[in-house]
């Protein structure tokens, strides 16, 4: 389904690329030729439309809705805060860790599966 327009999200005009692994032995690690000229285009993109460099400082909520040819980011600033436990954790990888432990369950078959995700800090500092 396409979408012509998103009120508060950015049309990023080129298809969206999985986040490759590290190629490699030993200590030294390299990513993939095809990711790093695709994610060069995305970072070029950002720059041509003028987005604000260093506008976001603190946490911030990250919307991504992917089409076959195009994506639409969305960014804003969040009070959400991480839990003490999870301070070197990335929301991305607390989530691999939930898809990769249900599929090892059986309950699903494959994290591509997943279409659609949605993940937060939702515990507030404290004192």
């Amino acid at each position: 389904m396409r979408h012509p327009q998103r009120d508060g999200y950015l049309r990023i005009p080129m298809r969206a690329v999985p986040k490759a692994r590290p190629r490699g032995r030993g200590k030294t690690f390299y990513m993939p030729p095809e990711y790093m000229a695709a994610k060069e285009q995305f970072s070029d993109e950002l720059t041509s439309m003028g987005v604000i460099t260093n506008r976001f400082e603190d946490n911030v909520a990250l919307w991504i809705v992917l089409d076959s040819d195009e994506f639409w980011i969305r960014l804003e600033p969040s009070s959400d805060v991480k839990p003490k436990h999870m301070r070197r954790s990335d929301v991305d990888n607390v989530s691999g860790f939930v898809m990769d432990a249900m599929q090892d369950a059986g309950i699903i078959v494959n994290d591509s599966q997943v279409v659609r995700l949605n993940a937060s800090y939702n515990q507030k500092e404290t004192e």
